[in-house]
């Protein structure tokens, strides 16, 4: 009988503890649900883990994820800072991802909404393949730009030296005088190799080649005529799959660039400043 009991309890005592594990994985895999990460995920990442493959998860990164920057050495005055819905930069302000470096990879940067405190001077840039040293970034960044309201916006890529921007640009294009550059547009850089191609809304608008610069970092900056808030810059290599959809259409209100409106304007000089710096 005493033997009997023992075996009971011991049965009673292995139920209840896989009556505990049942009720502790139907949390975790509620609170994952919740979360928006699926048990099958986390599954799949342990075992590509145990087995040395890459998650298809770890082939992107995000501001929103790392919400790590640093502020980019320079004649900036500061840094991009959380806000409610995303990040922030000030006038003539900038900084790198932190924690973040790469050869090839598709940058995207959404929600972008730009507010012009400036009659004149007014853009923003993404920097890429860069680094920031003591005297400034080296590495590339592709600008939007637009000097007054009587003169239309212009995109371009440029090159940077220990903080100067080295001129002529690698490439840059006019945009029509009523594409709305302020509000909302979605703009992704594809780089691979020595080529880089700048999209607008999904639709691409100017490609260059350049081999100084191998890998860096990413980062954003502003002019000092602007102030800029977005949504999230995201990082994936070319391979990996874009967790954020297809491209939204462009607003029927906004005119979209086409071959026949986008001209490739003449090299010439462009000033080796920092966007928004001065001269004495």
């Amino acid at each position: 009988m005493r033997g009997d009991n023992r075996r009971r309890e011991k049965g009673q005592g292995l139920l209840e503890y896989a009556l505990i594990i049942l009720l502790v994985a139907a949390v975790t895999g509620l609170a994952l649900a919740v979360s928006g990460v699926s048990l099958r995920d986390v599954y799949e990442r342990i075992v590509n883990a145990l087995s040395g493959k890459t998650s298809p998860a770890s082939c992107s990164v995000s501001a929103a994820q790392l919400a790590n920057w640093q502020g980019l050495e320079g004649n900036w005055r500061g840094g991009i800072q959380a806000a409610v819905d995303g990040f922030q930069v000030c006038q003539l302000c900038a900084g790198m991802l932190g924690g973040y470096s790469g050869s090839d990879y598709v940058l995207d940067l959404s929600g972008v909404q730009v507010e012009n405190v400036l009659p004149a001077n007014n853009g923003f840039g993404m920097a890429f393949r860069a680094e920031s040293g003591k005297n400034g970034m080296s590495g590339y960044m592709f600008e939007i730009e637009q000097q007054n309201k009587t003169k239309p916006p212009v995109v371009s890529f440029t090159k940077w030296v220990n903080g100067v921007r080295v001129n002529p640009s690698l490439g840059e294009v006019e945009l029509p005088m009523g594409y709305d550059w302020t509000t909302a547009p979605r703009i992704q850089i594809d780089v691979r190799g020595d080529t880089f191609t700048a999209y607008l809304d999904g639709k691409p608008i100017l490609t260059v080649k350049d081999a100084t610069y191998k890998e860096g970092g990413v980062g954003i900056a502003t002019k000092n005529g602007t102030t800029l808030k977005f949504k999230d810059l995201t990082a994936r290599e070319p391979s990996c799959q874009s967790g954020q959809g297809e491209v939204p259409p462009v607003p029927a209100s906004t005119p979209t660039p086409t071959a026949a409106q986008v001209k490739t304007l003449p090299s010439k000089p462009v000033e080796t400043l920092p966007p928004g710096k001065q001269k004495p």
